[in-house]
C-alpha cells in the first residue's frame, strides 16, 4: 500500500463546495498556487491552530505567487481558508520600528484584493481578517503609538492564530 492512500480523496461535490479555492483558481495572480491545509505557509504552519481540520479549506501563498509581477512592492504573505472564509495572515517580525512595513503590506493587499481578487474579498472573514504573526517575540507595547495604529488599521496582532 502507497504512502496516504488509505486517505479519501476529497469528491467532487467536495471540490466544488469549496469556496476559497474557486476564489483562489478565481483570482489570475494566484489561480496556480492553492495548496491542501496550510501547506503553503511551510514551516510557519505552526502558527495557525484549527479546532477542526476537515474545515481547513486551504492556503496560499500570495507573496510567492505574486513576487515576480510586484518585485518592488510590500506584498502580503498568506490567505487560508477556513470554514468558508479567507483570513490574511502576515508573519513579520513584530518590533515597534516594523509597524510602517506591516501597514504598507495591508496597504498593499487591500488594494491588491480590491482590483486583483474580488472573489476572496467575498469570502472574507467577517471577524478578524487581517492577521499578523509575529515570527518572533512581540516588541510592540500594547499602549504605544505603534499599537494604537494596529488597532486603527483592522490588523490584528497574534502570537497565534486560533481558528474556531
Amino acid at each position: 500500500m502507497k504512502k496516504n492512500e488509505h486517505k479519501p480523496k476529497a469528491t467532487l461535490e467536495q471540490e466544488m463546495n469549496n469556496l476559497f479555492k474557486v476564489a483562489v483558481e478565481g483570482t489570475s495572480d494566484i489561480e496556480s498556487g492553492y495548496c491542501i491545509g496550510l501547506r503553503a505557509m511551510g514551516t510557519y504552519s505552526t502558527k495557525v491552530q484549527v479546532v477542526n481540520t476537515k474545515q481547513l479549506t486551504g492556503s496560499v501563498d500570495i507573496d510567492g505567487m505574486v513576487k515576480d509581477r510586484y518585485p518592488e512592492d510590500a506584498r502580503w504573505d498568506y490567505v487560508i481558508g477556513y470554514r468558508q472564509y479567507a483570513y490574511f495572515v502576515e508573519v513579520h517580525s513584530a518590533e515597534t520600528s516594523e509597524v510602517k512595513t506591516v501597514l504598507a503590506k495591508l496597504k498593499w493587499l487591500k488594494n491588491w484584493l480590491s482590483t486583483q481578487a474580488p472573489g476572496l474579498v467575498q469570502i472574507q472573514s467577517p471577524v478578524d481578517p487581517f492577521v499578523w504573526i509575529p515570527s518572533g517575540r512581540i516588541g510592540i507595547l500594547p499602549h504605544s503609538p505603534q499599537a494604537m495604529r494596529l488597532n486603527q488599521s483592522g490588523l490584528r496582532l497574534m502570537p497565534i492564530l486560533k481558528l474556531k
